[in-house]
């Protein structure tokens, strides 16, 4: 029924609830899963397509996986759940610290709740884990900017800077 909703009567939107009601029954069902992520961006449904990428994280066995598929969704919640989308980031790094997608997010979600210490904090730790010199550069100079415009922090400001030019002074 659901397929005949999303081709036929071309309604992603009502596709996406029997989806949803056939995972309801048969939690891991593979096509009902593709069909609610694929019909849930078609609708723009961020909550529908979190849904099922998270029921595909749970039936992987792979770590690598799972964590993708959970950021992810975390990804997809950014607008319409902020929090759920924090929980999961949170979650994500604390099995992979490293994972610099879902660092990123972390750092963007807090900067977007106005949590801008929490955001320097996560800048600094993307940058002890960047090993490129172009990215940690762009890094630094967000920290500085952020320590300087939201948080007021002009000492902390200008020692971020004072790293920025140890690594690239051509660019300073």
């Amino acid at each position: 029924a659901a397929v005949l909703w999303e081709t036929i009567l071309g309604d992603p939107r009502r596709a996406c609830r029997l989806y949803e009601e056939t995972l309801g029954l048969e939690p891991g069902r593979r096509s009902a899963i593709l069909g609610l992520i694929r019909t849930g961006t078609r609708a723009s449904d961020g909550k529908a397509v979190a849904k099922a990428l998270l029921e595909e994280a749970r039936q992987t066995s792979e770590l690598a996986e799972e964590l993708d598929l959970k950021t992810r969704a975390a990804k997809q919640l950014v607008t319409a759940d902020p929090a759920r989308a924090l929980s999961l980031v949170l979650e994500v790094l604390t099995r992979d610290p490293a994972n610099t997608e879902a660092r990123g997010l972390e750092t963007h979600l807090h900067e977007d709740a106005g949590r801008f210490a929490a955001a320097a904090t996560s800048l600094k730790t993307r940058i002890d884990h960047v090993h490129i010199k172009e990215e940690k550069l762009k890094l630094l100079l967000s920290l500085a900017n952020l320590q300087e415009t939201q948080l007021r922090d002009h000492e902390s400001a200008l020692t971020t800077l004072r790293s920025a030019r140890s690594i690239a002074p051509d660019h300073l």
